[in-house]
This record gives C-alpha cells, sequence and structure tokens, in this order.
C-alpha cells in the first residue's frame, strides 16, 4: 500500500481523541485514524446511501461490479438532477429542456 498524504482541519477534541486512540491502541496517529475508519466500515449499520457505496467501492471496501457501479453511479446522477430542477422550481427559474 503506497501512503496517500493529506490535510484536514480538524476541530482540538479530535485530534485529541486520534492521539488518546493512538496511545491506547500503541500505533501512530495515522495508524488510529486508518483502524477506526476500518472498524466503523465493518459496523456500519444499514444499507448504504449511493454516495457511500461508491465511495466504498472505490476504496475496495465492497465488491461491486463494474455494471454494478455504473448503475449506482446513473443513480446518484438522477438523484441530482431531480434535486436541481426542484430547486430550480421553487427558485421560479424555468425548466431546462
Amino acid at each position: 500500500m503506497l501512503p496517500h498524504r493529506t490535510t484536514f482541519s480538524l476541530d482540538q477534541a479530535t485530534v485529541d481523541g486520534i492521539r488518546e486512540l493512538a496511545k491506547i491502541w500503541d500505533t501512530t496517529q495515522a495508524g488510529a485514524v486508518r483502524r477506526a475508519i476500518e472498524e466503523a466500515v465493518q459496523t456500519h449499520a444499514g444499507p448504504l446511501s449511493v454516495s457511500e457505496a461508491i465511495a466504498s467501492y472505490r476504496l475496495g471496501l465492497v465488491p461491486r461490479s463494474s455494471e454494478q457501479l455504473a448503475a449506482l453511479t446513473n443513480a446518484q446522477r438522477a438523484d441530482r438532477l431531480e434535486e436541481s430542477a426542484r430547486r430550480e422550481e421553487r427558485a421560479g427559474l424555468p425548466e431546462k429542456a
């Protein structure tokens, strides 16, 4: 696994929590974040939303075929278009063809 460097802005309580977990689990802060994410993914209750399923698939956490991913992507795109149309309707904008 190649490391991926990234930057997040976190509140102090979260930073303190990451440090505490790193001490408890005797690992680095990055290791604590990875482990916490792994545990959260494993214990996720209920069905995944379309966005969660796509993100999980891309991370390799949900076994899905390319066809299933395409269907999820299309469903999410349709949801976004419907929401945009509702917003435009509420704002009194003319419908797009």
